[in-house]
């Protein structure tokens, strides 16, 4: 067996070596193995080391090493009470008091009117000149001196760039370091904003939605200028941000109803944009989307198409324990809205208020409903992704539950990512060894 990766330092120290005992021994269910061509790779998707056992060698062979690293645990054994305790373990280790991530609302008010928007019927404020100075000094002073990552959101953030001007101007003069993305429909992001964003708001990726091929994606936006010409001014848009060293990753909302429309869209991004550094593309269900076939087949097929494309990001695997499972549960994220709220959720900024960038004070009832998980499915118990998996009971996405279809497509996308680690550390490895010959 050869070690690719070690165990993150954090579940190192808690977990230590396993101590090998009398009994039958099985490989636990939080492993994933994925077949390369030198052999089988192990991914322990709680410890995050990785092992490749090599052609030719059977699992007997370096036993008391698997036993070690906690590949093979006691047949009774249950990893599913393990998790929680590990990760109790280290949220209490956790001693950073500086809050580092920022989602900034720079206003609710948006120039689409998306069918499915989650935000409709909100009340549309926006972020005020004042507010903004005032949210950067309460960023500066909570962030301790730590660098800092702003998300932008809204609404459609650049409808207010001022408000963002205003923070990340304030943030420099105070020598706060930082770096910024953002979640926007890409319409405002003309060549002199990207240039700007690139050079003055540290912006190093925006996430745009894409609806569909012109005629579906102007019915599905419904920009309330009407403007004919936006879909073009949009591809546009993410020419100008791409050569600008944005990087880029366009969302295709995808239903029943446009799923086939997105195939078509995902050729002309082929043709458009194949190839383009900082480039990626996704497609995800809506909320609440009927997940039965034929759905589920065309999605697969709209999946395939972007791989193929070359659009398919995969997001390297953490290197460090993941203690939280998403924003909403990390103390270190909070939700600026703009009028100065703080809140645990972008999607729930209006009822579920923590406090205010203007007191230190804050709703503990609120933060802890904010950690509460949904009782675990059947598949919990023996799911490889349990360590990843975000089960808040609040989360309008954990409410429409976990089958076995999305669980093995969320396998399948953990088996590509343990790949691309794989190959990185051998190729760094080989790197290494060329380099030390010469």
């Amino acid at each position: 067996m050869r070690k690719i990766l070690s165990p993150t330092r954090v579940a190192e120290e808690i977990l230590g070596l396993q101590e090998a005992g009398a009994g039958e021994y099985r490989l636990t269910t939080l492993c994933i193995e994925v077949p390369v061509r030198e052999g089988v790779l192990r991914y322990h998707t709680l410890t995050g080391a990785l092992f490749l056992m090599e052609k030719g060698e059977k699992e007997e062979d370096h036993q008391a090493d698997w036993i070690r690293n906690w590949f093979l645990v006691p047949a009774e054994f249950r990893e599913n009470e393990l998790v929680p305790k590990v990760r109790d373990v280290a949220r209490a280790l956790a001693t950073e008091s500086a809050v580092t991530g920022f989602t900034v609302m720079t206003t609710m008010d948006c120039n689409a009117r998306c069918y499915y928007c989650y935000e409709a019927g909100r009340a549309r404020k926006t972020m005020t000149e004042r507010t903004a100075h005032d949210a950067a000094a309460y960023i500066a002073r909570v962030s301790k001196g730590k660098p800092v990552r702003l998300q932008w959101f809204g609404g459609e953030p650049l409808l207010n760039s001022a408000a963002i001007r205003i923070i990340t101007g304030d943030l420099r003069a105070m020598s706060v370091p930082f770096r910024s993305t953002m979640t926007s429909n890409g319409s405002l992001l003309d060549r002199e904003t990207a240039k700007e964003a690139a050079g003055q708001w540290n912006l190093e990726q925006v996430q745009i939605t894409l609806d569909g091929t012109k005629e579906r994606y102007l019915k599905a936006k419904a920009y309330t200028d009407r403007d004919p010409e936006v879909y073009e001014r949009v591809l546009q848009n993410i020419d100008g941000a791409l050569s600008e060293g944005i990087e880029v990753t366009v969302r295709l909302n995808a239903s029943k109803d446009n799923v086939s429309d997105l195939m078509d869209l995902a050729d002309e991004l082929g043709g458009r944009f194949g190839g383009r550094k900082g480039f990626s593309a996704y497609a995800s269900p809506l909320l609440g989307t009927d997940q039965e076939e034929p759905f589920r087949k065309t999605f697969g097929e709209l999946a395939g198409k972007l791989k193929a494309n070359g659009f398919l990001k995969l997001t390297p695997i953490k290197r460090t324990f993941r203690t939280f499972t998403c924003m909403a549960d990390n103390p270190g994220h909070e939700v600026i809205t703009p009028d100065g709220n703080i809140t645990r959720c972008e999607h729930v900024s209006e009822t579920d208020v923590v406090g205010s960038i203007y007191s230190d004070e804050r709703d503990e009832a609120v933060i802890q409903s904010w950690q509460e998980e949904t009782e675990p499915s059947e598949a919990c118990p023996t799911c490889p992704l349990l360590p990843e998996c975000n089960r808040l009971k609040k989360c309008d996405w954990v409410k429409q539950g976990c089958d076995r279809n999305r669980q093995e497509r969320k396998k399948a996308t953990m088996a590509a990512r343990v790949k691309e680690a794989y190959l990185t550390a051998v190729n760094k490895d080989g790197a290494n060894e060329r380099e030390t010959e010469s």
